[in-house]
């Protein structure tokens, strides 16, 4: 699953030591760094410091700080092909909206939630897989954005729970699922708003369908 953008002159610039002026250390949270190469132009979009040769960035998830750093040069957005449907339909594009709203890539988030749940595969799994699977599933995907961002009404958050309400109905009814929305009020609230806005929308369709 790929997003292309049109890709300016600078694309060039990307990992590239000879064409560019900036050098960007990027340190995971187990000390691990990986050094990229880009230009100072691109990079004023990052809530750091671009006017030094050498910029220094703390605790992201390196795989999605790479796949960021392509999409702002700006490059074809791509996430790798060898992970699960669930790493590549839910994980991606969450950790890449966390990112991308730490550093402020506002179009990256957008289009991360336009990823959300998008793979055919995950729908099929989903709808059929047994309950133990279905609810390991979610909570997996709750965790992974709630753990950062528990409040309500965000774009990534309705999102996940649109996601929900269409798709594991078994989870809805389980218990498990109101131990999460009282651990996680913010989830709770925003599978409130996706029933909303599904409800609004069969409404929508009876009149359309019925002539208005």
């Amino acid at each position: 699953m790929s997003i292309t953008r049109d890709v300016p002159p600078n694309a060039s610039f990307y990992d590239n030591p000879i064409l560019s002026d900036i050098k960007i250390r990027q340190i995971s949270s187990n000390g691990e760094t990986k050094e990229y190469f880009g230009q100072s132009g691109p990079m004023q979009s990052l809530r750091v410091e671009a006017s030094q040769a050498t910029i220094d960035v703390h605790d992201d998830d390196p795989v999605h700080f790479e796949i960021m750093l392509k999409w702002i040069y700006p490059r074809e957005y791509e996430a790798p092909e060898d992970v699960s449907e669930l790493q590549r339909d839910f994980m991606y594009p969450i950790g890449l909206y966390i990112l991308a709203d730490k550093y402020d890539v506002k179009d990256l988030m957008e289009n991360s939630v336009g990823l959300l749940g998008s793979g055919e595969a995950l729908d099929y799994q989903l709808a059929d897989a047994p309950d133990g699977m279905e609810a390991g599933h979610a909570e997996a995907i709750i965790k992974a954005y709630y753990d950062t961002h528990n409040v309500p009404d965000s774009p990534m958050g309705v999102s996940i729970a649109i996601c929900m309400v269409d798709q594991m109905g078994h989870f809805l009814k389980g218990a498990r699922f109101k131990e999460l929305i009282c651990e996680y009020t913010g989830f709770g609230v925003d599978i409130v708003l996706a029933q909303m806005k599904r409800k609004s929308f069969e409404k929508y369709m009876k009149l359309y369908d019925d002539g208005f």
